[in-house]
């Protein structure tokens, strides 16, 4: 319903080019022609973005966006005043610096949102999978500093599955959906996260 209301007056970006090809969209860097080295940004290309209607900028995953970018963002807002919609986990990883910056409470944020905040506290996923409520009450736990008991997990592989790297992930999730398919009517496309189904 949003995008139809929006229909020509939004653009959608994210801060690496795999998150923009879930979603597809543009990079930050590629919608404002962001230099990755200067972290300038060229004034013609945000011009014409604003000249050509567009009015709201949504930026998904911004956990990984790194200060020198909000820093331009912040520029961007105040010089064509776009109204920003960020989405995405604080709780995920930071990006890559020295250092880590609180930008969900920073001035930065509260500027580009105009103030808005909206955070979901609710996880309806987790409610009707009792299993799945208790690993995301232990990753909650992991996410505040504290420890968990991981002997009760044990060594068995399981649909949800903690992986110290993106390649043993993507092993055992196309494990699984491969497995979750054979009495399902289903087609798995290898490099792709969704799994089509034949109706």
């Amino acid at each position: 319903k949003l995008q139809n209301e929006l229909e020509g007056k939004y653009a959608v970006c994210a801060p690496t080019h795999k998150a923009s090809l879930l979603i597809g969209a543009s990079t930050i860097y590629n919608l404002f022609n962001i230099d990755p080295h200067t972290h300038t940004y060229v004034k013609s290309t945000v011009e014409k973005l604003k000249n050509s209607g567009v009015e709201w900028i949504f930026i998904d995953e911004i956990s990984m966006v790194n200060s020198k970018i909000w820093a331009a963002l912040s520029d961007i807002k105040k010089k064509y005043d776009f109204k920003f919609v960020l989405l995405g986990d604080f709780g995920q990883l930071n990006p890559i610096e020295k250092k880590i910056y609180n930008v969900k409470d920073s001035e930065v944020f509260a500027e580009l949102v105009d103030g808005q905040l909206l955070e979901l506290t609710r996880n309806y996923r987790a409610e009707n999978d009792p299993e799945f409520k208790i690993f995301l009450k232990d990753m909650m736990k992991i996410r505040e500093g504290k420890t968990i008991d991981f002997n009760k997990y044990g060594n068995k592989e399981s649909r949800k599955s903690i992986c110290w790297t993106n390649k043993t992930r993507k092993i055992i999730n196309q494990k699984w959906n491969l497995k979750e398919s054979q009495n399902s009517k289903y087609i798995t496309l290898n490099n792709y996260l969704t799994i089509f189904t034949i109706l």
